[in-house]
């Protein structure tokens, strides 16, 4: 249900910017979101699979400290080969 009201609003309302987890992202469809110009990742390892999201829109891994809600690292991916979170490479 609440994934099914997600998908509503970021078509309906036209939504340009996402900042969420990956477990969430790994959920979605980048293909489904037409308006969606940017996309940022974080809070917790970033799989492989979401480098799909760099085709249809400009997508970021973050980093921040899970007791604050700051970001504070961001990387673009654009096809860069090792992506650095938390010390691993991008899983």
């Amino acid at each position: 249900m609440i994934l099914g009201e997600l998908n509503a609003v970021l078509s309906e309302k036209g939504i340009t910017h996402l900042d969420t987890v990956p477990s969430l992202l790994m959920l979605l469809d980048p293909r489904s979101y037409k308006t969606l110009k940017r996309v940022v990742s974080g809070g917790e390892p970033c799989p492989a699979r979401l480098k799909e999201w760099e085709e249809y829109c400009l997508f970021y891994n973050s980093y921040g400290p899970t007791e604050t809600t700051v970001t504070s690292t961001m990387q673009l991916l654009n096809g860069a080969s090792n992506i650095v979170y938390d010390r691993s490479t991008f899983a």
